[in-house]
């Protein structure tokens, strides 16, 4: 399945899905690209130039750890 208006004409792999957009897990406000939030706390973000945040909603380098 493709979500968003670029990805109309692409296929997925088996199994997969492709989404234009944030995704966020157990979160309806999602901030990054990727955002994984299990207690009400950004428990694991990624953002859109890559960088990653484990107990931050905005990381500022490659892999950022509270």
């Amino acid at each position: 399945m493709g979500i968003g208006s670029s990805y109309a004409n692409y296929a997925p792999p088996t199994n997969g899905l492709i989404v234009e957009g944030n995704v966020g897990i157990r979160t309806t406000g999602t901030i990054q690209t990727f955002q994984v939030n299990p207690s009400g706390t950004s428990a694991f973000v990624v953002t859109s130039t890559g960088n990653v945040g484990v107990g931050f909603t905005s990381p500022d380098r490659l892999v950022q750890i509270a």
